[in-house]
């Protein structure tokens, strides 16, 4: 330690001790020179909207309107069932599975099975959807059925331990 870290070192005086502590002294050091975080989280309010908040929002609505419209003329009800179907029970089966498998989020290879899962989920129906010439909304239920072979896959693979 050079001279003028030892005079500075005898000078300073922290409450509470009598002789400086050199891992104290760091200590302060390093506080003092972190960065001070100076702006704030925006936090939207919707009883105080800003023009900005309202140059977003209007187009971004009157794009997801035309985008309806548009889609509501030019696709057939048929499309809607099968594919948007697919797409919503999907994602319904697959937030119930993971949201289950609290556990195992932290786990590389429960969303390797999770990965492989979908895969194969998507193949399957896509198949089904593509070669059945009528299809009912309700007709999904049957997808229900795929949560407890899910479970079973998961709890069946001795590799994944929770963490």
């Amino acid at each position: 330690m050079s001279n003028t870290h030892r005079e500075v070192l005898s000078k300073l005086k922290l409450p509470g001790c009598p002789r400086p502590n050199r891992n104290r002294i760091i200590l302060v050091k390093t506080v003092h020179q972190m960065p001070i975080k100076i702006a704030q989280t925006r936090k939207f309010d919707p009883n105080n909207l800003t023009t900005r908040d309202v140059l977003i929002i209007v187009p971004l609505v009157l794009g997801m309107l035309v985008v309806e419209i548009v889609f509501a003329f030019l696709i057939s009800d048929d499309i809607y069932i099968r594919w948007g179907g697919l797409a919503i029970d999907t994602a319904v089966l697959f937030a119930f599975f993971i949201k289950a498998s609290h556990q195992f989020l932290k786990t590389r290879r429960f969303w390797i099975l999770t990965a492989c899962l979908l895969l194969v989920h998507l193949a399957g129906w896509i198949v089904i959807l593509i070669h059945v010439d009528e299809w009912k909304l309700v007709s999904f239920t049957v997808m229900a059925l795929e949560l407890p072979a899910f479970f079973y896959l998961r709890s069946r693979l001795s590799v994944i331990e929770p963490v």
